[in-house]
């Protein structure tokens, strides 16, 4: 049987009311697999992207959240 990480954190976003993105498909990972040390793990060059991306995805979300309900849970 497969496991199904969604059927799991779902509930817990919704519980605790956060925001969760999932980066698990994401293009520029998919397409670059010398960011990887292993099939699951991210080498130093790939955590660097990663890093940066998540700094700019969270400061994008602080701004854009600014004047909204930052208590409502996002799937993104």
């Amino acid at each position: 049987q497969k496991f199904n990480f969604n059927f799991i954190i779902h509930p817990i976003i919704e519980k605790e009311k956060a925001t969760y993105w999932s980066f698990s498909h994401d293009i520029l990972f998919l397409e670059n697999p010398q960011y990887f040390q292993d099939i699951a793990h991210l080498n130093d060059i790939g955590a660097n992207v990663f890093t940066k991306m998540l700094v700019k995805k969270i400061k994008d979300n602080m701004i854009k959240n600014q004047n909204k309900d930052i208590l409502s849970p996002k799937y993104e």
